[in-house]
């Protein structure tokens, strides 16, 4: 998922520090998202020209857990309520 631009060289190598990815949407070696401290040794030019261009931070996408329940996830509700029904008719 893009994120926010990054604006200058200092900032891809704050990423790098941090362990970020970048991609950029018209290049075709970076659609996927590739590590910053790896693009940081890209030559001047290439550098220039994506940062011209438009190279974005990656941020994965977040599932909220409410979501994946919706979607096929299993609660244990029902086996507990089940178990301690049947637990009180035995006693």
């Amino acid at each position: 998922m893009k994120g926010f631009p990054v604006t200058d060289l200092a900032h891809l190598h704050r990423l790098a520090r941090e362990k970020r990815a970048v991609i950029h949407e018209t290049a075709s070696h970076l659609k996927k998202p590739m590590p910053a401290a790896w693009v940081i040794h890209f030559s001047g030019e290439r550098l220039y020209r994506l940062l011209q261009n438009g190279l974005f931070v990656y941020e994965k996408e977040i599932k909220d857990a409410k979501d994946s329940k919706e979607e096929g996830g299993t609660s244990c509700k029902g086996s507990t309520d089940a178990v301690q029904e049947g637990q009180s008719k035995e006693t």
